[in-house]
């Protein structure tokens, strides 16, 4: 039997469009979000030294007073929505374009030249990505089957980003003089009310001249340069246009109320060309694997036999699942500093979801175990347990794990387990065949 009939048969029919729908919007119960145009604090911001080049900056500068910075209204060479590397901004509310040098720097910016490798400096970033797997969500096509892991993704290059994982936009504030960070939220958390793709603001902290996170520090911290990120691409799609024109209003916002140059990584054309990419990237790889576990054949013909709600709440936490805030049961996982959620238990109905406030009554047809390759570290292995757990439910239960062969009668078998595993496994080499490797930083930003 082919992996894809495998993995069609196994996922066909688990969950509905309905489910999977209200999945995706709900939270993983893991990141903090901050609520502000959809931004993300916390766990969810991209690690620095990631971002690439911040101290190498071949893109677009100025200084904040024009009201908007329309970078794509006017496409003809030379007009004001068409900056190329090495163009600048209008000063004060002239509107003019300066030129004030690919870096614009100034005289109280020495400390920058530190960093030779035009990288921030692994021990000065707080890199939330270290031992980072994040929870898996799930999503199928519209008729709730997964095919065969994706052909080899391949994508053209994009001039002004290094590489494919570099799924942030950014602007560099720079200035003579630190400035507080309560005067600098107060710009950000305004100026970023209308932006509806994750993003952050870092700043290299003084004295210690460490990078750090605005939102998490103390009230009276002090910031030399600051670091604007804006989160081009996720499951939902690429940034588009107007996304892209508000961040530039932010960031000029940030610079006129701080009295700071400023100064974009790229184009906002090459943006937008790596948005697409990406989100081709996250199109391409997001699949969900999973089991069914059925009612033993016997006790259904013999009345239609359903699981029984308080046996299921009993029997999950034993099996180390527990309840998670999409009404389902995980296995989570600590790795690190990180609580990571590895797999999932759902109802299979047309919502998916557990009656956590009266499992008494509660009573399901059929239970489905599901994860999500694109965002553990080690794909296989976790589909493995997951099998096994599954395995072991089903038996305490008295239900059976639907094999993928006639038609789903029958236990799943070892070979077969084995089958989709290598399938699994292909896909996460893929992955990072491609430039981002699943379980990273990136890819949980990219699939949550």
């Amino acid at each position: 039997m082919s992996v894809n009939l495998l993995v069609v048969l196994v996922v066909a029919g688990i969950i509905a469009a309905a489910a999977i729908h209200w999945f995706l919007k709900g939270g993983d119960g893991r990141r903090a979000r901050s609520g502000r145009g959809g931004a993300a604090a916390g766990k969810n911001e991209p690690a620095l030294s990631t971002l690439g080049g911040i101290d190498d900056i071949d893109g677009i500068g100025g200084r904040g007073g024009q009201n908007e910075i329309p970078l794509l209204d006017t496409p003809e060479e030379g007009g004001p929505g068409s900056f190329r590397p090495g163009a600048v901004g209008g000063y004060g509310d002239s509107g003019d374009y300066g030129d004030f040098g690919e870096h614009s720097h100034s005289d109280g910016d020495a400390h920058a030249d530190r960093h030779a490798a035009h990288e921030f400096p692994a021990d000065t970033v707080d890199n939330a990505a270290d031992d980072f797997a994040p929870a898996p969500v799930a999503r199928t096509a519209a008729d709730n089957t997964v095919t065969d892991p994706p052909s080899q993704f391949r994508h053209r290059p994009v001039d002004g980003f290094d590489r494919l994982s570099q799924i942030d936009f950014w602007a560099k504030i720079t200035g003579a003089r630190d400035v507080g960070r309560e005067t600098v939220l107060a710009l950000y958390h305004d100026g970023a009310a209308g932006l509806h793709r994750t993003h952050s603001i870092h700043g290299l902290k003084m004295p210690e001249k460490v990078w750090r996170n605005l939102e998490d520090e103390a009230e009276d911290s002090r910031f030399a340069d600051l670091v604007v990120t804006l989160q081009l691409a996720d499951r939902r799609g690429p940034v588009d246009a107007a996304e892209m024109t508000r961040f530039s209003n932010l960031v000029s916002k940030l610079s006129e109320g701080t009295g700071r140059e400023f100064q974009f990584m790229t184009t906002t054309e090459n943006a937008l060309a790596q948005a697409a990419a990406v989100a081709a990237f996250a199109a391409h790889f997001d699949s969900v694997f999973a089991v069914n576990i059925s009612p033993n054949p016997g006790a259904a013909e013999a009345g239609g036999a359903r699981f029984h709600g308080d046996a299921i709440d009993r029997l999950a936490p034993r099996m180390g699942l527990e309840r998670d805030d999409n009404r389902h049961y995980a296995r989570f996982k600590q790795v690190g500093k990180e609580r990571v959620r590895l797999y999932a238990l759902a109802d299979r109905s047309d919502t998916g979801r557990f009656d956590f406030r009266d499992m008494q009554s509660f009573t399901s047809r059929g239970l489905v175990f599901f994860t999500k390759p694109a965002v553990n570290r080690s794909p296989g292995a976790v589909f493995a347990e997951m099998v096994d757990t599954a395995k072991a439910f089903a038996a305490r239960m008295h239900g059976v794990v639907d094999s993928p062969n006639d038609g789903g009668r029958g236990d799943l078998s070892q070979d077969e387990v084995e089958s989709i595993r290598r399938a699994i496994e292909q896909l996460a080499a893929d992955m990072t065949r491609a430039g981002i490797a699943p379980g990273g930083d990136e890819a949980a930003r990219l699939f949550a």
